[in-house]
């Protein structure tokens, strides 16, 4: 999605959330301060321009892990989304549709 500029087209949070390798995303929430608020699978979330930020989970299945506070989720992460106007942040963690983790 980027033109030969290098610009993107998608909004951060579009590309945060967008998994390039087509498979889970992986999601370790903490308050802005490092409270942990909680951890589980992408299941949907709201990325067209000018809908609330809304996002929903599913349980995280036995193999994968939980990182509850925030040294360990900065060891793993894919991409750090900060989503400002709510105070959260995002631990995001890519899977492959091939991961043999799943």
């Amino acid at each position: 999605m980027q033109n030969g500029h290098g610009y993107n087209r998608l909004t951060v949070r579009e590309n945060s959330f967008n998994n390039p390798f087509g498979g889970d995303v992986q999601a370790d929430m903490f308050q802005i301060d490092g409270q942990y608020i909680g951890s589980g699978l992408v299941y949907s979330v709201n990325l067209a321009s000018g809908l609330p930020d809304d996002i929903s989970l599913i349980p995280l299945p036995s193999k994968y892990t939980a990182h509850k506070t925030v040294e360990e989720a900065e060891k793993e992460f894919d991409v750090c989304y900060l989503d400002i106007s709510a105070g959260i942040r995002y631990y995001l963690i890519y899977f492959s549709r091939n991961s043999e983790e799943l």
